[in-house]
């Protein structure tokens, strides 16, 4: 059941930071749709209510109006504090129980949001946290790292209470709700572990860890596809670098090696840099008869050069004849030694055409790479 109401503040200038938060992307995406999408997952949350600055509302109203969310969305100006933009999205709430999120900490887990509303069934405050894990020294005195608690959010509690809390004070300069709670009701938090993946970003340095991160999760694929005829004739049928027979091969520009061809046009599709024909076209005469593992390897510096690593290669060969059986281990052999991966990363299978093309030899490559 919907019961639930999700507060992201997202209404701070970023002064340490030097731009406004709410103009930060991750994986290419607004921070706050990075959030939304996250919260459409979890089924209690019936609403968003994402405040902005004053300044760039009407920016991000027409930012979010070409943006589909499958959860109700209301956009408000914040106040000049945070606790005031809390005061003025909590009225607009239409759910009791709140979950109140610092919009610059962009990775809760599901589980922690889970726990917390689950708390809060029994409890008027859930607050998540962590113990820092280095030494702490204040006043060139050495404390306790386990009697050291380093809030995050989000932190969940009540419309009804909060509404409470500021009706009692005239104070509108708080922190967050456990010390608004805390002072104003005596409420004390029930505090609940987090962990440091939910950080909170803050400082320029802190953009740099966020772009660390988003590099450990940026994966692309490419997938290539190359097909030739074949004619039985003096010459060799030659596949990732291999002679797999006399007496036949690829009618081709250069050697015609169907598999690194393909692979090096999936390797380009995956970084977005064209095909083999821009870089090695057929009409150059330079190129003829050349063997292709120097094409590889020319793409191959570009590829390191990106900073890309290979996570996996599978390549689908299909001839009729002849079989290619033994020669496959043969191939993933040579390309792990070109392509300076394990052998385990690259899965080669063979199949034929079912007799529809006899002369003919092709191959798909797909590739599964990520930017370190």
């Amino acid at each position: 059941m919907k019961d639930t109401s999700f507060i992201l503040l997202g209404a701070g200038k970023g002064e340490r930071l030097g731009f406004p938060k709410i103009k930060l992307k991750i994986f290419n995406l607004p921070i706050y749709s990075y959030h939304i999408k996250k919260l459409e997952k979890i089924n209690f949350i019936g609403e968003v209510i994402l405040t902005v600055p004053e300044f760039l509302f009407e920016n991000i109203k027409k930012e979010i109006k070409n943006t589909e969310f499958n959860l109700p969305l209301k956009i408000v100006k914040g106040g000049k504090t945070r606790a005031e933009s809390v005061e003025i999205a909590v009225k607009k709430a239409n759910f009791e129980y709140l979950l109140i999120h610092d919009l610059a900490r962009p990775f809760p887990s599901i589980e922690l949001i889970k726990k917390i509303r689950k708390k809060l069934k029994t409890k008027d405050l859930v607050v998540p946290y962590v113990n820092p894990s280095d030494t702490a020294i204040y006043e060139d005195k050495l404390i306790k790292r386990e009697s050291l608690k380093l809030i995050h959010t989000p932190q969940g509690t009540k419309k009804s209470l909060i509404l409470k809390a500021f009706k009692k004070t005239k104070k509108r300069d708080f922190p967050d709700e456990s010390t608004l709670l805390k002072e104003t009701l005596s409420i004390s938090p029930f505090y609940l572990k987090d962990n440091f993946f939910n950080f909170k970003i803050t400082f320029k340095e802190d953009v740099k860890i966020l772009k660390e991160i988003e590099n450990l999760f940026c994966f692309k694929t490419g997938l290539g596809f190359d097909i030739h005829r074949l004619e039985y004739k003096k010459g060799n049928l030659i596949l990732g670098g291999i002679k797999i027979k006399e007496g036949i091969r690829a009618i081709g520009h250069s050697d015609g090696d169907v598999v690194i061809h393909s692979l090096i046009d999936a390797i380009l599709g995956a970084m977005g840099k064209g095909d083999i024909g821009e870089y090695f076209p057929d009409t150059d005469k330079r190129w003829k008869g050349t063997k292709s593992e120097f094409f590889l390897k020319e793409i191959l510096k570009i590829f390191k050069a990106e900073g890309y690593e290979f996570l996996n290669i599978d390549i689908t060969v299909f001839l009729e004849e002849p079989k290619l059986k033994d020669k496959k281990r043969k191939i993933k052999k040579n390309l792990a030694k070109i392509l300076g991966v394990k052998e385990s990363k690259i899965n080669i299978k063979a199949k034929t055409f079912e007799g529809l093309f006899e002369k003919t030899v092709a191959c798909y490559s797909l590739v599964f790479v990520r930017k370190i």
